[in-house]
This record gives structure tokens, sequence and C-alpha cells, in this order.
């Protein structure tokens, strides 16, 4: 990884140096956030197995001081901002003694031209968008989940993924209009650990998001529809019940600012979709087979998530101050049981 980066920051300033010649800038910047963690977490107790006695577990105190966040990135552009191109890389340090991660998270251009814009290349877009997300960065790798910025805890997040995005954009709005490739999902489900070929899927269509937004000096809103279809193609001998997938999520991000006080948040509604990027669109947002399923029968059931996050900030000179929280709750309407566990709980 060492050997790869030293090329690629090589090649780029290479590249750099020839273009900044011809009219163009490059601009390096960079990133580290640190913080120090306490955390208690109250013992809890548990059946052991075949329940034959409980299991006490002990409280936990943990405290860390960890690199949450950090950055490292590269800008070039024209002198009128017109062409340029993005590239970004994330930096996770890791435990003592370890090894530093890099992972490449940006890597796009872009071309302006009156009041359009189109980026092609990786990255996020408009729908969903995380600045709109209430502040959860303290300690969000003890969080379950391991995301930050309230991901899975009512914050929907487009995701980062290879797309061609096309923008109109005004002083107060902004409509976007975005493609691209979803991603095929694999067959996750238990029932077909050694049968992993049962099912195929065909993308035919992109993926689609749509997003408007309007910036107003006290109160901002964008909302946003993203929409991905996918077609189940089963093996000779294997009958489907369902063969069209279709994976959607409606997202209303907002933000109200009165001075040093304001609020940020976000309302959603989605059914098959997942944050990622929906790289495996259908892990953990479909249910399908089951324990008592016939492997040449295949079932599914949509699942549909509701979410709201919710964060207040207070500025206090060069601090700001965070009061988060967020809601998610998910259904199934499958009805398959496994053992005395069923889909829909």
């Amino acid at each position: 990884m060492k050997k790869t980066l030293i090329v690629v920051l090589t090649l780029w300033l290479a590249v750099a140096l020839v273009s900044t010649a011809a009219g163009y800038q490059v601009r390096i910047g960079g990133r580290v956030s640190t913080d120090a963690v306490y955390s208690l977490r109250s013992g809890s107790s548990y059946l052991g197995w075949a329940a034959t006695r409980d299991i006490r577990q002990p409280d936990l105190t943990t405290f860390n001081v960890q690199v949450s966040d950090g950055a490292l990135q590269f800008l070039f552009f024209s002198d009128d901002r017109r062409t340029g191109a993005h590239i970004s890389f994330s930096l996770t340090a890791g435990p003592a003694h370890g090894a530093t991660a890099v992972v490449l998270t940006y890597m796009y251009a872009w071309y302006s031209f009156g009041n359009c814009r189109m980026d092609i290349g990786h990255k996020d877009n408009m729908f969903a968008a995380s600045k709109y997300a209430p502040y959860g960065a303290l300690g969000f790798q003890q969080l379950p989940g391991g995301s930050g910025g309230f991901v899975e805890f009512g914050k929907l997040y487009s995701g980062r993924f290879t797309q061609i995005g096309f923008y109109y954009n005004l002083p107060q709005w902004s409509f976007m209009v975005a493609l691209g490739q979803a991603g095929a999902a694999t067959a996750n489900n238990p029932a077909w650990r050694n049968n992993q070929n049962v099912l195929v899927f065909n993308t035919r269509f992109p993926r689609l998001d749509l997003a408007v937004e309007y910036r107003g000096r006290t109160f901002s809103v964008c909302p946003g529809l993203s929409v991905y279809l996918a077609e189940w193609e089963g093996m000779e001998g294997t009958s489907l019940q369902d063969d069209r997938v279709l994976a959607f999520a409606l997202a209303l991000p907002f933000r109200l600012v009165f001075g040093d006080f304001g609020l940020t948040g976000e309302v959603s509604y989605s059914r098959n979709w997942r944050t990622a990027g929906m790289i495996n669109v259908f892990k953990g947002g479909l249910w399908w087979g089951g324990a008592n399923d016939n492997l040449d029968r295949i079932k599914a059931a949509d699942t549909e998530v509701y979410g709201v996050c919710l964060g207040l900030f207070y500025r206090v000179g060069r601090a700001t101050f965070w009061l988060s929280g967020g809601w998610e709750m998910s259904q199934n309407g499958s009805s398959d049981a496994n053992g005395s566990w069923r889909h829909g709980q």
C-alpha cells in the first residue's frame, strides 16, 4: 500500500508540475481528528448453552485516545475552475503499533458550463447528503455499526459510488440527476451455503438519484429520491416467486439556523435500500427463503425502513456544542420461520 501511495503521489505531482504552466492549479490539503473517549457499558445477563444457567457479564469500562478521522486530498483545477479533478484518501490509524489503512474515497472529474456542471467518477452526491447529518463523529468507532454521521441511526447517506451526475445551479437552488451502477447482490441466505448459484442478478438499469436543494439564510432543504431495479434469474429447475426487486429511498434533509443556534436532521422512508452505495442491495434489505423452504422455491418479501434523526447545535466563538439523536425501524412482511425466530421481527 505504501508503494502504491508513493507511486500515485509521484505521478500526481508530476502531472501537477506539467499542468501548472498550462493555466492549472493544484491544492493539497489534509485533516486529522483525534478523540478521547470514555465509556461505561453496564453488564448484562443472558442464557448459556442449552439454557442451563444465567451468565452475567461484568461492567465494561474503556478509555481510548484514537484517531477518528483523517484525510489527504488533492484538487486539480483550471484558473476559471470550469474543469478539474478531485482525489482524496481516507487515513485510519490502526491499533497500537499497528498499520495505518489508506483508502481511496474520492476520484472524480468535473466540467462546468454556464449554470451547469457534470461530475464523472467515484463520489457521493446531493441525495441524502452528509452535510445534513447531525454531528456524530465523536467516538463513532465505538458505536454499533461503526458508522459516523448517524448513518444507520436514522440518517440515510447516498454512499460513494461511480456515477455520472448532472447539476443545474442557481444562487439559492440546485437540481441534480445522477446515474450510477449500484452493483449486483450475492446470495447470502444461509440455506444456500452449499449452492451459491441458485440465483444470478441482472442489473439492466442503472441506479437513478434525483434531488433538488433550496438554500436560504435560515432554512435549507434537499428532498431526494434514489431508485434501483434488479432482476433475479434462476438456474435451470429453480422456480421463482418473484423475479424483480425494486429498491428505492425517499429522504427529506433540512437545516434551520437562527443566529448561533440551529438544528439539522432528516426524515426518510426506504424499501430494500441500503446505505453503503447499495453495493449489496439485498443484503439486510430483503429476506428470502428460510430453513423451512425447499431450495427449488425462492421467496422474497420487501423490507421497509423508517428513519428520523435530529441534531441541535449552539455556537460559542469557535466552538460548537451538539445534542444529537436518531430513531430507525425496519419491518419485513415475510412469515418464513427459522426456528423460533421470524424474519418479520
